[in-house]
């Protein structure tokens, strides 16, 4: 998944289609997603017993795939970038809801690889 596609996929939780407005803060916001989920992402990967990262990877355009599992990706980053793009909203139980489903859904990836 590019960020593009996490950038629409997290807009549809608004329902938003056009996220022209969104271009300029997604990629920093997906920085920051990409810090958060980085050690739940790296238990995915040991568990799958493939190469941990080393490092936050820094994505430097639009167009750049998003190096991370995919249940991870398609799962939980929708909901964690929706609620950092929500935040100017002024819509308190929108951006809570965001902000619960993507702790949840990250909790959710880390645990499948905890329980097998």
């Amino acid at each position: 998944m590019t960020v593009n596609e996490l950038l629409s996929a997290a807009a549809a939780l608004f329902f938003e289609t056009d996220t022209s407005a969104y271009d300029e803060v997604a990629l920093p916001f997906v920085n920051m997603l990409l810090a958060e989920c980085f050690e739940a992402n790296n238990r995915i990967l040991r568990k799958a017993g493939r190469q941990e990262l080393t490092h936050v990877p820094v994505l430097t355009g639009l167009t750049d795939t998003i190096p991370y599992e995919e249940g991870l990706v398609r799962l939980a980053m929708p909901y964690g970038l929706a609620a950092k793009l929500y935040f100017e909203e002024q819509d308190s139980p929108r951006m809570n809801y965001f902000l619960s489903e993507y702790a949840d859904r990250v909790n959710r990836c880390d645990r499948w690889v905890v329980a097998l």
